[in-house]
């Protein structure tokens, strides 16, 4: 139809048109589409995409605050994926949903009300000990997100130059991969990840755990465990993992005043986030955090090498720019704050019987026992896990059982594999599963904190074992600390 008046308005006419407004001759002179003056079918048209906004906008709304209903609705229009009413309004609820769903607080209280499986995030979620264990060993197809996070791929290492390193995005060779995932992996951990244990006992480090407790001593725990990169916890995490992983100088003040702004606080990670990665301004930081890294003692002699997938010292900085910053600082200084007790364990899950004050229980451990401090905290973290939730891609349709209800879910479909509810599943770890017990039967064997199960590791966190030797030192160098005071 011609959308355009038959005759258009002049300055002489106008004013005349505005009072005959609504006068059915003056409208069907002036257009052949709504029989409107142009200026009254404009109106007409905001405001009913500003009424059918405000209808959208509550319906989201609605099913966001309504658990049981945001359910059924995912359970359906993830089942449906052609479905031209359901979609408009998934990918939304799902955008709104991840900012928050991954808090163990927030899928503890969907799984509480709604059991092992569920639907939330546009994601299904399947939190039984056993699916868990069967999703981490074996191979993942993945796509472009952190846990239930959409990511921006373009801000991706190193999507925008050369192609994708980053190793959360990449499927595994018996799930669709072409053997990147290994390659890259393989040379992170080749390159970056060969010397640490020696830098852990040498004077650097001894020195850095010694500014470490002097700042538990003289700083309120809120400073401590928040505070910016010149001091406590962040300042420590940010100089001792470099210092480990690549040989970069603690105390070379120009180095970390380069990387400060991509370590400082958690607004770097909204660099990466889809959508509101386009607005953010962290490029440029994320920049002198590969140029650092490029020039590090660990990639000094780097060279490329098929085996690797022929992987260059820049696509390498890139990846390990990223993963320090999604999981290196930003994981490991979660993992400390658990462990040390920046707050109380297992209350916020809804079938906890109550809180647990795990520092009480530190206090009373042998503090040369390394066994003993490693249990201590691998039981921590599997009551309040850092990394709560990874993903995968199912390659083909699947069912899923909801309230004795089957449903099947098409290929294509995220999964949400949530690591933490695993970790305290009543069916598998017993009546006490939310309750302190470093002697636990299993423990060690059946954690999962580290995204690998057991002799699964092929995604398994590349720095396990560097964490959980940190936190020890950490156990006990601040554990004589607090004895003292005491």
């Amino acid at each position: 139809q011609d959308y355009r008046c038959t005759q258009p308005l002049t300055d002489d006419t106008y004013e005349s048109e505005a009072k005959n407004a609504w006068d059915i001759d003056a409208q069907k002179s002036r257009c052949g589409c709504c029989q409107s003056p142009w200026f009254q079918r404009c109106c007409c048209c905001c405001c009913c995409f500003f009424v059918a906004f405000l209808l959208y906008a509550a319906f989201v709304a609605f099913l966001y605050f309504n658990i049981s209903w945001s359910n059924g609705f995912q359970t359906y229009a993830l089942s449906h994926p052609n479905n031209i009413f359901a979609q408009p309004v998934l990918p939304v609820l799902g955008l709104v949903e991840s900012l928050a769903m991954g808090q163990t607080v927030q899928f503890g209280r969907w799984q509480h009300e709604l059991g092992d499986n569920f639907t939330g995030a546009a994601m299904v979620w399947m939190g039984g000990f056993d699916q868990v264990r069967d999703s981490l060993s074996n191979p993942q197809h993945r796509t472009y997100n952190l846990g239930e996070h959409p990511l921006l791929a373009g801000h991706l290492p190193d999507i925008a130059r050369s192609r994708n390193v980053f190793l959360l995005a990449l499927s595994d060779s018996g799930a669709g991969g072409d053997g990147s995932h290994h390659a890259f992996r393989q040379c992170f951990i080749d390159t970056c990840m060969q010397h640490w244990k020696g830098r852990m006992k040498d004077e650097t480090a001894n020195r850095l755990f010694a500014d470490l407790a002097s700042d538990s001593a003289r700083l309120t725990p809120d400073e401590f465990f928040n505070s910016p990169l010149t001091a406590g916890l962040p300042k420590f995490a940010v100089r001792f993992l470099h210092y480990l992983i690549f040989g970069i100088d603690p105390f070379d003040e120009a180095l970390h005043k380069l990387m400060h702004d991509f370590f400082n606080g958690e607004a770097p990670l909204t660099y990466f986030l889809w959508p509101l990665g386009s607005l953010s301004s962290y490029g440029n930081a994320l920049e002198q955090v590969i140029s650092v890294y490029e020039q590090s003692p660990a990639l000094t002699d780097f060279q490329i090498q098929a085996k690797y997938k022929d992987m260059t010292k820049r696509e390498l900085a890139s990846l390990s720019a990223v993963i320090m910053r999604m999981a290196g600082v930003q994981g490991f200084q979660q993992a400390a704050k658990v462990v040390l007790g920046a707050w109380g364990l297992a209350g916020f899950w809804p079938a906890s019987p109550g809180w647990v004050d795990q520092k009480k229980v530190w206090d009373t451990l042998d503090l040369v026992n390394e066994t003993e401090l490693r249990l201590y905290t691998i039981e921590c973290l599997r009551l309040d896990a850092p990394v709560s939730v990874v993903h995968r891609v199912a390659q083909s349709d699947f069912d899923v059982i909801q309230h004795k209800m089957v449903t099947r879910f098409p290929a294509g479909t995220k999964i949400a594999i949530p690591i933490a509810l695993a970790n305290v599943d009543p069916n598998f770890w017993g009546p006490t599963s939310f309750e302190f017990n470093l002697n636990r039967v299993g423990l060690e064997e059946n954690f999962m904190g580290f995204n690998s199960y057991q002799s699964h590791r092929d995604r398994e966190c590349p720095a396990k074992s560097l964490v959980l030797d940190v936190i020890v030192e950490m156990l006990k160098h601040l554990g004589k600390v607090r004895r003292s005071a005491n």
